[in-house]
């Protein structure tokens, strides 16, 4: 009988009993820890420099004040390598760490985004006009005072590849449910510096501190606008429905959130002058959409298939949930429309970047031929208002779960075309779309070009 035997690299298991970061008997942990010395090993014999972390960055805990109220960043506030400003939220409670421009936001502790990594861009506190805070599951990392600034965004990008991720789950510990980043040991890790490649953070710096700066201004210069005209639902709505009104809807229902309602679009356009269109008389409104029963996977396809969770809360298609399909009719086409028609995301809006099948409960609203495109974008604002995200609940029927618009009360939807504003709307709110997309394919060309240039390094 013939024993087998394998060989064993006892240089690499030997470095692993001696790890810096407390070494497990994990499985998990040894495989990327032997991965993460491996690589760091070929990028040295490439002639890339190799520093521990801690000549970049420090580790930030400083507790905020009780009585400062704060911009406080969440887990779902870190958004493709930056920080989403409608996610953040006004907290004045305790349990909360002081963040300042450029530092470095990581998820320590949770599961699925664990190990996630945003820069805090240099506009965000211009933004939102408060002090800037983390929740105690975010690790915030310094820059340190010596270093130039754009090594954050160089830090930032690195830690979005796989030479990033790798470093994370090198740091990982804990059940299912409750991992944690072992983040004692983040100023001890081991990262390459790459001088002769660092154009990929000079890439990440315009994507984030110039095209998504513009796209977030122009956002809130747009919505500004919008709310300011369109004003409260609660100051627009007559105290008293008259039986004439009652007429105007499709199916009227004894529903008092309904009635509240209506009337409101005729005392818009009898106080700022203007003209009603009913939405089909601008827009083509479809609601044929691919089935959700049927069962879909990532990068496979064609074609990108737009579900409810694609849709970012500020309207742009977050391109990380998506799926592809291979479809015989026709795509929707690029500059589309989104409205959620069904279920709890009802009136949640967005607007396609590209050619896209849509999944059923989301309406698509295409710009008609003989309509100028530019005023897509006014519509796109005015149904994100906070008035007619109350007008489209309104018209909702069902339960909470199954609530519903119909296709025919989308398409009598009235919208006041008010000239004094639609053409600035129109103009910020493009702005917002175009600049916000180009950030994202920037962003994420700075993480493939490092990663991609680092893998051709150690090949």
């Amino acid at each position: 009988m013939t024993t087998m035997t394998h060989p064993v690299n006892r240089t690499t298991f030997s470095k692993v009993l001696n790890s810096e970061f407390n070494f497990r008997l994990d499985s998990s942990y040894v495989l990327n820890y032997t991965l993460y010395i491996r690589l760091l090993d070929a990028l040295k014999k490439a002639g890339v420099v190799v520093e521990k972390a801690s000549g970049l960055i420090k580790i930030r805990r400083e507790r905020v004040g009780e009585a400062v109220t704060t911009a406080t960043i969440l887990i779902k506030s870190l958004w493709k390598a930056s920080i989403h400003p409608l996610k953040l939220e006004l907290r004045t409670q305790e349990g909360r760490y002081q963040c300042e421009e450029l530092d470095i936001i990581g998820v320590a502790t949770g599961l699925g985004s664990i190990g996630k990594f945003s820069v805090v861009p240099k506009y965000l506190k211009e933004i939102v006009e408060k002090p800037l805070a983390t929740t105690g599951d975010l690790v915030v990392l310094e820059l340190k005072p010596d270093r130039p600034s754009e090594d954050s965004y160089y830090m930032v990008t690195l830690l979005n590849t796989k030479f990033g991720k790798l470093v994370a789950d090198t740091l990982t510990y804990g059940s299912t449910g409750q991992l944690h980043l072992d983040v004692k040991h983040l100023e001890r890790v081991y990262i390459p510096v790459i001088d002769s490649y660092k154009s990929v953070a000079d890439n990440m710096k315009i994507a984030v501190e110039e095209y998504e700066s513009r796209a977030w201004r122009a956002y809130f210069n747009a919505m500004k606008i919008v709310e300011e005209y369109l004003g409260k639902p609660e100051e627009l709505v007559f105290s008293v429905v008259r039986a004439r009104d009652i007429e105007k809807t499709i199916r009227f229902r004894i529903d008092p959130s309904r009635l509240l309602i209506l009337g409101v679009v005729s005392k818009l356009i009898s106080k700022y002058g203007g003209r009603v269109h009913k939405a089909s008389d601008l827009l083509e409104v479809h609601t044929t959409g691919v089935p959700r029963e049927k069962r879909y996977k990532v990068k496979e396809g064609q074609h990108p298939l737009i579900t409810i969770d694609s849709i970012d809360e500020s309207g742009i298609i977050d391109d990380e949930k998506i799926y592809y399909i291979t479809g015989k009719k026709r795509p929707y086409p690029k500059g589309s429309i989104l409205l959620v028609k069904d279920g709890a995301s009802i009136g949640k809006t967005g607007i396609l970047p590209y050619d896209a099948y849509v999944m059923q409960g989301i309406a698509t609203l295409i710009c008609r031929p003989n309509v100028d495109e530019s005023l897509k974008y006014y519509v796109f604002a005015t149904l994100k208002s906070s008035l007619y995200k109350r007008v489209i609940e309104a018209l909702g029927y069902g339960a909470t779960v199954q609530y519903s618009i119909t296709k025919d009360e989308i398409e009598s939807l009235e919208i006041p075309v008010i000239e004094e504003i639609a053409k600035d709307v129109s103009r910020y709110m493009k702005e917002f779309v175009e600049n916000m997309y180009q950030a994202n394919v920037l962003k994420k060309q700075a993480v493939m070009e490092l990663e991609n240039y680092i893998l051709r390094l150690i090949s």
